[in-house]
């Protein structure tokens, strides 16, 4: 993937200061000493710097003004001056494609939809052309996600298992430091990695422990990756391994909620059976229900005066014996409706089941007949 639109304009700018530079290397005798793969604002500014260095040191050298050596000073100063504000900008630029890339991925839903776009949204808003991602596991690195091309030598690590040993090689430093470093020696890479350009690695660590890696270049073809790199890397590196804490615990949480949502739906459901089973044994006995401490006659009066008319009818159903299916051909409404009347009529009498219902509503009745 090429880097974003707007950092592509800004390198193939820099073409135009290379052969600047290089024609002021030639003016104060010295070798331009920056490669076309590094000509990116870094390596230019530094390239400027030492340019800068030589070009003063000459000048004091010759004991004389030269007007040449002073005005490829001033012309070097000036260049250096804005590169480093293009290299400011350039940062900024890719700090914030940066943080729209990992917005994007916060509407991830599940972990496994996160980890399928990581690769791709690396190279998106990194502006960066080969990523791969890495399973950190005991005493070893596993690449597990490789975005570049089909046959691209990154692809062949993947799944590989690598030895990490403590500060030992780049992946060794970034796991016991938990901080990105930027990859020029490749003599102390890992067994295997394959040559190229140098390279930045990232680490994920969500809760302060490295739990995986981020690698990422521009590509075989590439300028060479600097310290930007290193840091717009890290940045995303850093807010991905939140994201996917944070969409780790809401994808338990849903399923906890599930198990409950499940396991309440057994509960109600065996409640139902219990309470109407104990309803008919008691009927088929010919007992009375164990009678529950009862409220006082005022108090009941004006729990029974509060249920409505249907509610009352479905109280005096379930008194009689009614299961809810009858209840409902009883009354010509569905099943539900009566469990949702029973629940009503529950909370109005201050009953905590039905058995406590039909003790109020039955010793109610009684009573009036008593006093009739």
């Amino acid at each position: 993937m090429p880097p974003p639109p707007d950092v592509g304009r800004n390198r193939r700018a820099y073409s135009a200061v290379v052969t600047r530079l290089r024609g002021l290397a030639e003016v104060i005798g010295a070798d331009f000493p920056v490669t076309p793969s590094g000509a990116v604002a870094t390596a230019l500014s530094e390239a400027a710097a030492e340019l800068s260095d030589r070009c003063l040191a000459r000048l004091a050298a010759s004991g004389d003004a030269d007007p040449a050596l002073a005005g490829a000073f001033a012309d070097l100063q000036e260049t250096y001056a804005q590169l480093r504000r293009q290299e400011l900008a350039d940062r900024h630029l890719r700090l914030a494609q940066c943080e729209r890339g990992l917005a994007r991925l916060r509407g991830a839903p599940y972990t496994a939809d996160l980890l399928d776009r990581a690769g791709a949204e690396v190279a998106r808003s990194c502006g960066l052309q080969r990523v791969v991602l890495s399973r950190v596991e005991e005493g070893a690195w596993v690449p597990w996600i490789v975005h570049a091309g089909a046959d691209d030598p990154w692809q062949e690590l993947r799944g590989r298992v690598l030895v990490l040993r403590p500060r030992v090689g780049p992946e060794g430093r970034v796991v016991a430091e938990s901080r990105a470093v930027l990859v020029q020696d490749r003599t102390g890479a890992a067994p295997g990695w394959p040559s190229g350009p140098p390279y930045v690695v990232a680490p994920i660590a969500p809760a302060g422990t490295v739990i995986g890696l981020l690698h990422g270049d521009h590509g075989p073809d590439g300028p060479a990756c600097d310290a930007t790199d290193r840091d717009v890397l890290s940045r995303f590196a850093q807010g991905f391994g939140h994201l996917y804490e944070r969409t780790a615990l809401l994808e338990s949480m849903r399923l906890q909620q599930q198990q409950l949502r499940d396991l309440l739906a057994v509960l109600n459901a065996t409640t139902e059976q219990l309470t109407e089973s104990a309803i008919e044994l008691t009927a088929a006995l010919g007992a009375d229900p164990v009678p529950p401490i009862a409220p006082a006659a005022a108090v009941l009066d004006d729990r029974l005066a509060a249920l409505t008319g249907r509610e009352r009818q479905v109280l005096e159903l379930v008194a009689s014996g009614a299961r809810n299916a009858e209840i409902a051909e009883r009354l010509v409404m569905s099943e539900g409706t009566v469990k949702v009347h029973v629940k009503h009529i529950l909370a109005k009498l201050g009953a905590s089941n039905r058995s406590q219902a039909i003790a109020h509503y039955l010793g109610r009745v009684a009573s009036d007949v008593n006093r009739g």
